[in-house]
């Protein structure tokens, strides 16, 4: 991985999970799958900036399943998941890290 690829992939994560349309306005779903999740993950960015780390595969991946518990609780459409998280991979380099995952689908359990 190169220097700074995975805060890049984060940082590219949080951004797509506040661009990407609300189609669900369920107060409690959105709490749990989008505000505690992206949360969740802006503080590990935080602390990865302070210490000028790199963050690990597993945060990497904590960063992509937080993207996945947007988009199911949005209600974000498959094609639009798809073509936003190739994205996310050709701009990062980080296909390898992805390749056997499960496909994305209409439904998640990631929260």
């Amino acid at each position: 991985m190169g220097e700074n690829t995975g805060l890049k992939f984060i940082s590219r994560c949080m951004a797509i999970a506040v661009c990407t349309r609300n189609r669900n306005w369920d107060e409690e779903e959105y709490r749990n799958g989008v505000s505690e999740p992206y949360k969740k993950v802006q503080k590990m960015q935080q602390e990865l900036e302070a210490a000028s780390a790199e963050p690990t595969v597993s945060q990497i991946k904590d960063a992509f399943y937080m993207l996945k518990s947007v988009f199911a609780t949005k209600g974000t459409p498959i094609e639009e998941q798809t073509e936003r998280v190739q994205q996310l991979l050709d701009e990062t380099g980080l296909h390898s890290l992805f390749s056997g995952m499960e496909p994305i689908s209409e439904k998640t359990d990631l929260q």
